[in-house]
């Protein structure tokens, strides 16, 4: 079904429902059943208290639930990732409250496609699927995207085994260009990953409706981004088969799992770049910007996720800063070295300070190696 359809069935839901919503104390589970599932039917009851109790419990461990698949685990590390905490807003712990909006038939008589919104106060958060997944005499939960992908391509080049809209060919020049770039980073951290899986969308609105998200604000904010996940997937929604920012990613894991985030993002940016570029043409972005406000301060670029972005709208402050730091600490140590000193330190300042860096240079540091000529055998 269609998002604009679940629009439309939500703004009826707030019209007949606003009194039962009212009953609620924000900070009390509840869910609420459409009036389109039939409750009557045995197996729709027994899915409803499973996903009671799921609902119940998810916020508690992201990487283990009773009521969730156990393979899905070691395969997407926190396979219901997108819901995780989602109720919270501020202080209330509770202020989005789930609505099951359809239990569908699949092709399996033992599977069923869970349709469920995250509403509070009239204001819709996301619209997110799940698949139940009946097993001997009891229902458990798993992760949509092998349902929601059983008709895309499949193509295996080396060890990456790509997964290809519909909606689009596969790019063999990408696909190439991808497999040198796989095997450069493969030299550089001294690991080989079996096997990727690389999931090759035309937009982030794609990309996020094969994660099983119908609707969230995120799949609307541009035309390019994507994601890596667990040991071994790239979500891309470059309409692209080459990824270098989230495959360096996956090579990295092994090597910087211990990282701060913003190092994990600058590592990332610094061997692929960001979305359509690469990390030289940014840089060069970020050097033109900072010669024009030459005060500006790095050390409020900490948080990698924050949305602050060049005049462009491509080059993330953020994750830039990150990889002048990376710069840094490559001049000095190599990747195993590195990677001792990330396991051991944890803390940004910490690991900074190993280079001579604090807060008081942190600026001039950055500044000044942005300065150098960008030249590199990573």
């Amino acid at each position: 079904m269609k998002p604009l359809f679940y629009l439309s069935l939500l703004f009826l839901f707030f019209s007949c429902n606003e009194a039962q919503t009212e009953t609620h104390p924000k900070n009390d589970f509840k869910l609420i059943i459409s009036d389109n599932i039939n409750k009557s039917l045995i197996s729709n009851k027994q899915i409803i208290t499973v996903l009671t109790n799921f609902l119940k419990t998810k916020n508690e461990y992201i990487y283990k639930n009773d009521y969730w698949i156990a393979a899905d685990f070691p395969r997407f590390y926190h396979p219901y990732g997108d819901i995780f905490k989602i109720e919270k807003k501020g202080t209330i712990d509770n202020f989005y409250h789930p609505t099951l909006l359809e239990i569908i038939e699949t092709e399996q008589d033992n599977e069923r496609l869970l349709k469920i919104a995250f509403i509070g106060d009239d204001s819709l958060k996301i619209i997110y699927s799940l698949i139940a997944v009946k097993s001997e005499d009891y229902w458990i939960f798993k992760n949509t995207l092998d349902y929601n992908t059983k008709n895309w391509k499949k193509h295996t080049f080396k060890n990456v085994n790509y997964y290809i809209s519909p909606s689009k060919e596969i790019n063999m020049n990408e696909v190439n260009k991808q497999l040198e770039f796989n095997k450069s980073l493969s030299s550089f951290f001294d690991v080989k990953l079996d096997s990727i899986y690389y999931y090759s969308c035309v937009n982030p609105v794609e990309l996020f409706n094969i994660k099983g998200i119908d609707y969230t604000t995120a799949m609307y904010f541009g035309k390019y981004g994507g994601f890596a996940q667990g040991d071994n997937i790239v979500f891309s929604g470059n309409n692209s088969e080459f990824y270098p920012h989230e495959i360096a990613h996956l090579y990295s894991n092994s090597s910087f799992r211990y990282a701060p985030l913003i190092l994990k993002e600058g590592v990332a940016t610094l061997l692929g770049g960001q979305g359509r570029h690469e990390y030289k043409w940014h840089r060069e972005e970020l050097n033109k910007f900072i010669r024009k406000k030459p005060d500006y301060n790095f050390l409020d670029c900490l948080l990698p996720f924050e949305r602050k972005f060049l005049d462009n709208n491509e080059t993330s402050i953020p994750y830039m800063t990150g990889a002048l730091i990376v710069e840094l600490l490559l001049k000095k140590y190599n990747v195993s070295e590195l990677e001792y000193l990330f396991e051991k330190e944890k803390q940004i300042w910490h690991i900074l300070s190993k280079i001579n860096i604090t807060k008081d240079n942190f600026n001039e540091s950055l500044k000044r190696q942005l300065n150098i000529n960008f030249a590199t055998d990573y």
